[in-house]
Formats: C-alpha cells, sequence, structure tokens
C-alpha cells in the first residue's frame, strides 16, 4: 500500500457512488461519533477499508482514522451545497490532478496517479474516484480522460433486434406487420398453400410434409418431438391436419 503523507495524501481508490451514500445517510440520520466498523456494518470489510482511507485522504476524518472533521459535518449538513465543497477539496487536496489541464491524455492522468505509488488495479479505480469526483463538483476535465456517454454499450445492444414472427390469421404463415404482403410473403403464403394441397391429397401425410408445414407457420420443432413451445408434435401434427381440412377446394394464392 502507497505510504500515506498528510501534506500529499494518496488519491482514494473507492467508490465515489459509496462516498455519496455515507453523505446522505448521515444528511438523514446525523454525524456519528465516529466513523468505524461498527458504523460501517454490512458493508464488505475491504469496502469498509477504501471508504475509510478515502475519508482520510480527503481530510474528511482526522489521523486517528475515524473521527469527522468540519469538512465532513458540512458535506453532510449542506447538501445544497455539495458540489461546491468537494470541488475546493479536491483543488486543496489533489492540485496535480486537477491542474492536468483539459487536454490531458488518459497516459498523463496514469503517470500523475504514479507519483503517488498507485498503479494497475489501485490506479484504475483511483482514476475512476478522480473523474466521478470531479465531474460531480463541476470541475472541467479533458474528453481525454473523461469518458464518453454511451461507450458502455454492450455487443447485444449493438447487434439488430430480432424481428419477432407472428403467425397469420387461420394458422397460416406470419402476417406482413405493415399490412402490405412483399414479394417473400407472397411467396411464403404460395408455399404453404401448396404443401396444405399436397396434405389434402394424401391419405396420410407424410411425417416430412407435416414438418414442412409447421415451419412455413413459424413452429419450430424441438428434441423428443417437442416444440420450441413444449407442445407434442403429435399435436401439432393434428392441428396442422385440421388446417389441411378446413382449406377450400380449389382455393387459389393471393395475388
Amino acid at each position: 500500500m502507497p505510504q500515506e503523507d498528510e501534506s500529499r495524501p494518496v488519491p482514494p481508490y473507492a467508490s465515489f457512488a459509496t462516498l455519496l451514500h455515507q453523505l446522505e445517510r448521515m444528511e438523514r440520520e446525523g454525524i456519528p461519533g465516529r466513523i468505524d466498523k461498527t458504523y460501517l456494518v454490512g458493508m464488505a470489510g475491504g469496502t469498509q477499508n477504501q471508504l475509510r482511507h478515502a475519508m482520510r485522504s480527503l481530510g474528511l476524518i482526522g489521523e486517528d482514522g475515524k473521527t469527522p472533521t468540519r469538512a465532513l459535518i458540512d458535506l453532510a449538513k449542506k447538501p445544497d451545497e455539495r458540489p461546491q465543497l468537494v470541488a475546493s477539496i479536491l483543488r486543496e487536496r489533489y492540485p496535480t490532478l486537477v491542474g492536468l489541464g483539459q487536454d490531458a491524455t488518459k497516459g498523463q492522468l496514469d503517470e500523475a496517479l504514479g507519483e503517488y505509488e498507485l498503479n494497475g488495479a489501485t490506479a484504475r479505480k483511483a482514476a475512476t474516484f478522480f473523474v466521478s469526483a470531479a465531474t460531480y463538483a463541476g470541475i472541467p476535465l479533458s474528453p481525454h480522460i473523461k469518458p464518453k456517454a454511451g461507450t458502455a454499450a454492450t455487443s447485444a445492444s449493438r447487434r439488430p433486434a430480432r424481428r419477432k414472427r407472428t403467425v397469420g390469421q387461420d394458422g397460416g404463415p406470419p402476417a406482413p406487420q405493415n399490412g402490405v404482403p412483399s414479394d417473400k410473403d407472397r411467396m411464403r403464403r404460395e408455399y404453404f398453400e401448396l404443401l396444405v394441397e399436397k396434405a389434402k391429397q394424401a391419405d396420410k401425410p407424410e411425417s416430412d410434409l407435416l414438418n414442412r408445414i409447421e415451419r412455413v407457420i413459424g413452429i419450430e420443432g424441438g428434441e423428443n418431438g417437442k416444440s420450441s413451445k413444449g407442445r407434442s408434435r403429435t399435436g401439432l401434427r393434428s392441428d396442422a391436419r385440421v388446417q389441411t381440412e378446413a382449406a377450400p377446394e380449389g382455393s387459389k394464392p393471393e395475388g
């Protein structure tokens, strides 16, 4: 762990959101006599240590690591002034980080944190805390170190949504969503009616023929003779037979 120096405190590497949550808690419940393990009950030990280090680094608790300071009391009791108070603390405690400039790169931020003997995962956490705290406090940051909006989008969110297939009227193939049949929709309908006609002409429709009818109307077969909705293939074929019997003689494809 980096050596603490009161004249040059090591930047926090806790979660800034966790710190804000505790300030809001103190705003509601009042300032505790000291910040100890019993006050932070329910919080993991590692998280407690990081939070208490952050409070000491920011000058919110005394050298004993427990006693609230005037700065902590003001942050808790003056929620409307909280962003400005955080800005003052950052400028006073971490002038090197605040003074990087609005054209600084991520590499420059890493180098500045390296001067505090922070590296690896701890340096990344410290960078995240500083960017979050500075953003909350309204301190201008370089766009090269401040995360851009929308960069957390997952590959799944970037993939186009799959069209949901809907079964057409009378159990036929899916109907066009905009109400106007496309060439593909017409071809699907004609293919469906051709399959139905073949099934009507057979005394006992073949399994493959029934499977093809099921696929056209949007029913996919699964393992062990079950469809994707859990119905047995026998039941699905019975439905298909009903469709073939219900189709009018000599029906023609829609043009």
